[in-house]
């Protein structure tokens, strides 16, 4: 089964994000109003909603939306008791936001098949090549897409090497993020690319954190740039939308083959 917490609160789906990064059965949608959050149930396609009630500071969204959302279980996340009778009338049970209570009627839903399960949700080496070869660069003669990097643990998300050479006297690497949502449905992510300096690029890891984040480091010998340099990325996916930003280098050494790299291209 699919679970949707809509809410308001950046902060409070961050939590939540955190709480249940191992369950890719749990997505999360931050909505400001039925507009947002109508679309956003639809996208997901859930069998179960946790909805706040307040969207906006004083509104009612949550009896809104659960007048006109068919099919689908709903759990209201009002942190208003008095709410609570109105929800009632509607068949729909106030759970607030305990997150142990949320935890045990997420663990009580009965689910797909384990093997169901992992054949919706790996994401094979052919797949996320093919969705690169279609998707990624090409020059005309020299592209290739290399094999992907899997971090430890996981079959759903992989980091993609794409070359693109025009055989004569340019080219550049592309690095992306490929990932397989809860549906089935493949995304990609750009996150680094050599356009400027035509250096061949390398992965040299794929860590996914504690948050759910994903952590893509990559080097490159400085092959045509003459400048050898190392970056690290983080990649946060919510929605089937991924947030991409730099890492802090974790040496000195590493901050000043940064800071050449920046000149080098300042340079240019």
């Amino acid at each position: 089964m699919k679970f949707l917490f809509v809410n308001d609160s950046a902060e409070l789906l961050g939590s939540l994000r955190r709480a249940f990064f191992n369950n890719q059965n749990v997505a999360f949608a931050e909505c400001h109003n039925v507009e947002d959050a109508l679309p956003a149930i639809a996208e997901h396609k859930p069998d179960v909603v946790f909805l706040d009630h307040h969207l906006t500071d004083d509104g009612n969204e949550g009896l809104e939306i659960a007048d006109q959302v068919e099919r689908v279980k709903i759990y209201s996340t009002a942190s208003n008791s008095s709410v609570a009778p109105e929800y009632r009338k509607r068949g729909i049970e106030n759970v607030g936001m305990d997150l142990g209570k949320l935890k045990l009627i997420i663990a009580a839903q009965p689910t797909n098949s384990k093997k169901e399960e992992q054949a919706m949700n790996e994401l094979t080496a052919k797949e996320a090549m093919a969705l690169i070869d279609r998707v990624g660069p090409s020059l005309g003669c020299g592209d290739f897409t290399y094999g992907p990097v899997f971090p430890e643990g996981r079959t759903d998300v992989c980091a993609v090497r794409r070359m693109a050479e025009n055989g004569r006297d340019y080219g550049f690497d592309t690095i992306y993020l490929v990932w397989k949502e809860p549906d089935g449905s493949l995304k990609h992510k750009e996150i680094e690319n050599s356009r400027s300096t035509k250096d061949y690029i390398n992965i040299d890891s794929v860590v996914v954190g504690e948050d759910g984040s994903v952590s893509v480091k990559f080097r490159s010998g400085g092959s045509y740039s003459g400048v050898p340099w190392s970056e690290s990325m983080k990649v946060a996916i919510s929605s089937g939308q991924a947030q991409v930003s730099k890492e802090a280098p974790s040496s000195y050494a590493e901050q000043a083959k940064q800071a050449m790299v920046a000149l080098e291209d300042e340079r240019r």
